[in-house]
């Protein structure tokens, strides 16, 4: 990752990044700490996405350095951040992340991929929802927390609640398939609810839980 780091010191007029680091189970949360004083450099960046899919090393602490990132990415309007299947990740890191984005005024679509982080429950929901409700220039959102077992149909309300207060708020896009937890009308409760205030809604095709 100081390599990568390195590599980034010299492009401090960058626009766009795309990093993957898919099934890099050598990656740390020190690793990505690097990473992040890098990354905070870029004061130009527009777009950035970055996949950790799949990087079993990296925890809550991994999160916490790149929302202390993000905070200083002012010109960021398209995020996407993927760290799907990294069991070690629980409600704290979303948590974190929301404090991290919420601080970017400019930010306009943030995908995020969680799913199938077994220990994020509806508490982080909560807190990441609670946040993303400041980001003012907000019109897109994709999130992913499929076979995340652990959340309810409590947290797709603590989902809502965010959401609705998103003044901007054009497109959403929801999965989470095989969370046993939410059963269908939970889903189908938080399309009418978000519909009443005239949003774009797109959930994840999965309307029943596989048994």
């Amino acid at each position: 990752m100081r390599n990568v780091g390195e590599v980034l010191r010299r492009l401090d007029s960058l626009q766009s990044l795309n990093l993957c680091f898919r099934y890099c189970n050598w990656i740390t949360d020190i690793g990505l700490m690097f990473l992040s004083e890098e990354l905070k450099e870029l004061y130009s960046l527009r777009s950035m996405a970055l996949n950790f899919r799949l990087c079993q090393n990296l925890s809550d602490q991994a999160l916490r350095s790149l929302s202390e990132c993000l905070q200083g990415m002012s010109s960021l309007e398209f995020l996407n951040l993927n760290f799907g299947s990294c069991r070690k990740i629980t409600d704290e890191a979303l948590g974190s992340l929301g404090e991290g984005l919420q601080r970017i005024c400019s930010l306009r679509s943030i995908q995020l991929s969680f799913d199938w982080c077994s220990e994020i429950t509806d508490k982080g929901l909560q807190g990441l929802t609670k946040e993303l409700e400041r980001i003012s220039c907000l019109q897109s959102i994709s999130l992913n927390f499929e076979g995340c077992l652990q959340i309810t149909d409590q947290g797709l309300g603590y989902l809502t609640e965010g959401l609705e207060r998103v003044n901007f708020l054009q497109f959403i896009a929801f999965n989470f398939s095989h969370c046993k937890k939410i059963p269908v009308e939970g889903l189908r409760t938080l399309c009418k609810s978000l519909e009443k205030v005239g949003r774009e809604l797109k959930i994840t095709p999965v309307l029943k839980n596989p048994s």
